[in-house]
């Protein structure tokens, strides 16, 4: 129970840095490669998508133009996902140490400043990890209705999310 809510904290306050980094977000021009959910993806067998799930692409890829789009078994879907997801991660990590690296550098900042920035960061990229981890895990299973699917949509979700978070680290952290 104690993890439970452990996690639950952990969620809410990642949400809640979420809600306020969008409150103060400049709106931006989309990227060239982002994926954007444009239609509702057909319910699976024993359940319901929800509304704005995207569709899957030809060879059952749950990301439309994603990099394993042209692939048609779950098998092979899987490895390309799983090798997509490792890189992903590894650029997601270097900008992690980035960012870490800009803290600790800023000269605008006392010292006492940046080693709560960085306790800060490390605080939000864990509940940003597990934000990430509940959100492409078991509600995956559930959205795919328990099919063979579901192995390479939690892939692609962890990616997709992946190489956002990647992203913004680099937007925040760059030039800074």
């Amino acid at each position: 129970m104690r993890r439970r809510a452990g996690v639950l904290l952990l969620l809410q306050l990642a949400l809640a840095g979420i809600g306020a980094a969008s409150a103060q977000a400049q709106p931006t021009q989309a990227q060239p490669n982002q994926t954007q959910p444009t239609q509702a993806r057909p319910a699976p067998a024993g359940g319901r998508a929800p509304a704005g799930t995207p569709a899957p692409a030809p060879g059952g890829n749950p990301i439309p133009g994603g990099p394993c789009d042209r692939l048609t078994s779950t098998a092979q879907q899987g490895e390309c996902l799983e090798a997509a997801l490792n890189r992903a991660e590894t650029a997601m990590n270097q900008a992690f140490e980035r960012a870490l690296h800009v803290i600790d550098n800023d000269s605008g900042t006392v010292s006492t400043q940046r080693t709560n920035w960085r306790r800060a960061m490390q605080v939000s990229q864990r509940a940003w990890l597990a934000f990430r981890d509940a959100d492409c895990g078991e509600l995956i299973a559930y959205e795919w209705g328990q099919g063979t699917g579901m192995g390479p949509a939690t892939l692609a979700c962890r990616l997709d999310k992946t190489e956002r978070r990647e992203r913004e680290l680099t937007a925040r952290y760059t030039n800074r």
